[in-house]
């Protein structure tokens, strides 16, 4: 059983906090589609969901991207995308072969998006920050103060 992707991003790193355990495997023979779609908030009275993944089993067929709004994702065997779930999205149709893909939710520490996405940025920035400058400083300040408030 997966408990969690791979902390491969800021946004994951800094606001997911446990994986959804009744994670998916989807098979899309050809002809196959998932229209647009929203995810769930809610799977469970109790389990809200703030980002969905993919995990991609293969590459070995075409057609079968994951259309994310705008952007669209030919999967590599492999390739985990994460992905905000009140994001509208699809999988298009599979044109020869067979797809294979996991699933799965994530629920976040955070609940408020606006205040993940500003943790978010702020980690992305301070990767690369002198540590020693005012700036950084005050930053890093700011976000322990949005993690001790929305946390």
């Amino acid at each position: 059983m997966i408990r969690r992707p791979p902390r491969s991003t800021p946004l994951y790193s800094s606001a997911a906090s446990d994986v959804y355990k009744r994670q998916c495997i989807n098979k899309y023979n050809v002809g196959d589609f998932y229209n647009w779609h929203f995810d769930k908030v809610y799977l469970q009275p109790s389990v809200m969901t703030d980002f969905s993944y993919t995990l991609f089993f293969n590459a070995d067929y075409e057609g079968g991207e994951l259309q994310i709004e705008d952007t669209i994702i030919k999967g590599k065997q492999g390739q985990l995308i994460i992905y905000d779930s009140n994001l509208r999205h699809q999988v298009k149709k599979v044109t020869k072969g067979v797809r294979y893909a996991g699933v799965g939710w994530i629920s976040s520490l955070i609940r408020d998006s606006t205040a993940r996405k500003i943790i978010s940025n702020n980690e992305t920035a301070l990767e690369s920050a002198n540590l020693d400058s005012l700036e950084t400083i005050a930053l890093q300040k700011s976000n322990a103060l949005l993690w001790k408030t929305f946390g």
